[in-house]
């Protein structure tokens, strides 16, 4: 072998060990970083020093997404599904926003029934396929981790709710630059 390439092969060896020092090295900084700042385990309830029983967990943890799925900073809102009521009963419309509390949101509904009406004023209040639709106004309420509340309880006795209608349920903040929507029925009279 002539000089050339014996400091070729000796060169070649001491990267290949560099490079494993390199992997051990990282690989040990990882184990030990990990081990250092353990993450607590939350499914097993703590025990009290005095050993009287578990008590609740002292750490928070924070989904990473809101119910609809966000994973950034786009403002949003979100409706929780809304089942079938009863002519008369109160409906509860709840959900879920990034927006910050106390920030108003508008709600309203509307029939989603399409019918022609006749020229002339429409009903003011009233969900009625010719009426303007029932709106309220609320703040949003203070959630867990950025992951705010609203809710809004509707009595389905007034404001020209019908058995059998299908009605539209907005929800809208900051002036109507964020906004969401959900369908929901309204059957015969509870009994």
């Amino acid at each position: 072998m002539n000089p050339s390439g014996r400091k070729d092969l000796l060169i070649r060896v001491a990267a290949i060990i560099a490079i494993i020092l390199f992997l051990a090295l990282a690989y040990a900084t990882v184990n030990l970083w990990n081990g250092a700042n353990q993450v607590p385990e939350i499914n097993k309830p703590a025990v009290s020093p005095d050993t009287t029983g578990p008590v609740p967990p002292a750490i928070t943890v924070c989904p990473q997404q809101t119910s609809a799925g966000n994973l950034t900073n786009v403002p949003e809102i979100a409706i929780d599904p809304v089942p079938d009521h009863a002519l008369g009963e109160i409906v509860t419309f709840t959900g879920t926003t990034n927006l910050a509390a106390g920030e108003p949101l508008v709600l309203k509904i509307d029939s989603a029934e399409f019918v022609p009406c006749p020229k002339g004023p429409s009903l003011p209040d009233s969900v009625n396929p010719c009426g303007e639709g029932f709106a309220g106004n609320l703040s949003v309420t203070m959630g867990n981790c950025g992951i705010n509340i609203w809710s809004w309880s509707v009595d389905t006795s007034q404001h020209g709710f019908r058995p059998g209608g299908q009605y539209l349920l907005s929800v809208s903040g900051r002036n109507g630059g964020i906004h969401n929507s959900a369908l929901f029925n309204i059957t015969g009279s509870r009994g």
